[in-house]
Formats: structure tokens, C-alpha cells, sequence
């Protein structure tokens, strides 16, 4: 089977997105060829000659990005004039909210978009705390509070690899007490905001 890996994250490099993808795609060897794409590179041709497409988004307030939105009208028009029910869409949407059910609507706009493409849905994988895997990448993947979310990644890249058609989605999240969660997020957005020249008091966030 041929599928495409799309990494919906408006960011060139360094997004959560992309590193779900990058972690999955090994996995999904064998039988398979995979090609990782970049929202920015995207076209409706060059997904719709795939087998099945493998969607990994950020979940902004609670959907998805507009240039992914934008991406999956062009591919939903191409599907009405060039018809493919047996085309397979998984998704994998990551949010900075540490309760993994938050992704639940992102999953079901991508879910609307293959019930009006005339694609099959295949199944989603929602992920809860996803803005702390950036910030935990020097911690590897069995890690105990990274664990869950690599085992519930292995588990989503066998069904694809079987071509499994999921029933409900799957929901994990890092292994992480909220307050610890939030305190170490808010942590790594200051580090970010120095790195970048902001003032904290620009960003609304206590020294």
C-alpha cells in the first residue's frame, strides 16, 4: 500500500506533528512506501495518487488549522471529479491540552471531510498533551511519561499498516498530573518566548 504521511502543522520544522510522523513512518515499512509531505508542499494530485492518507495536525482552539482546512477543500473537489470511495484517510490530531478527548473535534472535521469527499474515513488518534513533546525530546519514547502516547501510536500505525477500518477513536495522552503538566508547559513557552527576544509581560505570564 502506498500512503501519505501529511504533516498539517503550519511550522517548516520543529512541530509535534512531524515528529508523530517521523516516529511512525519506520513503523509502517515493509509492505508499505511511505512519503512524509509538508502542508506548505501540499497538492490535491500528488495525495490522490496514494493509496490511503495519514492526516497529523495541532488542534487550535479545539480544530484545525486553516491551512489544512483550506488543503482538504482542494483534495475534496479533486475527489468529486476524479471519484475514489476505497481511498483510506486515518488522522492523528495533537493538542496542547493535556485531556486527550479535546482533539475529539478536530477528528470529526476530518471525518466530515471524507463522509463529503466520497473518501473512507478510516479512524482517528487523538492526543492529549502534545505540547510538551517538543519540550520532552530529549527523553525518549519509553519514557513513563511518553510512553502511552508511543504505545498508542504503534498500536494506530498496525491498523493502518493492516488497512483496519477503526470503529470509534483512540484518545491517549502523556503519563503527566495536570497541574505538573501545566506548570512544566507554561515553563518551556517562556523558554520559547526568550529565545525568541519576547518579554514575558507581553505574553501575559508571571516571571
Amino acid at each position: 500500500m502506498n500512503i501519505a504521511l501529511l504533516n498539517a502543522s503550519p511550522k517548516r520544522i520543529d512541530s509535534t506533528s512531524g515528529v508523530l510522523l517521523e516516529e511512525m513512518e519506520p513503523m509502517l515499512k515493509g509492505r508499505n512506501r511511505t512519503k512524509l509531505v509538508s502542508i506548505l508542499d501540499f497538492s490535491p494530485f500528488t495525495m490522490a495518487g496514494y493509496d490511503a492518507l495519514v492526516v497529523s495536525s495541532p488542534v487550535y482552539f479545539d480544530g484545525l488549522p486553516s491551512e489544512l482546512i483550506r488543503c482538504l477543500t482542494q483534495l475534496e473537489a479533486y475527489f468529486h471529479a476524479n471519484p475514489n470511495p476505497t481511498y483510506l484517510v486515518y488522522g492523528i490530531a495533537n493538542g496542547d491540552a493535556p485531556e486527550s478527548e479535546r482533539t475529539r473535534y478536530a477528528l470529526w472535521s476530518l471525518q466530515h471531510f471524507c463522509n463529503a469527499a466520497g473518501v473512507q474515513w478510516a479512524g482517528g488518534l487523538g492526543i492529549g498533551g502534545g505540547g510538551l513533546l517538543r519540550a520532552l525530546a530529549e527523553k525518549g519514547w519509553d519514557h513513563k511519561w511518553k510512553a502511552p502516547v508511543y504505545d498508542g501510536l504503534s498500536e494506530f500505525a498496525e491498523d493502518i499498516a493492516a488497512r483496519r477500518l477503526l470503529k470509534d477513536h483512540r484518545y491517549v495522552e502523556l503519563a503527566l498530573p495536570r497541574k505538573k503538566y501545566l506548570k512544566k508547559l507554561t515553563a518551556d513557552a517562556k523558554m520559547l518566548a526568550k529565545e525568541h527576544g519576547y518579554r514575558l509581560k507581553d505574553l501575559d505570564v508571571e516571571e
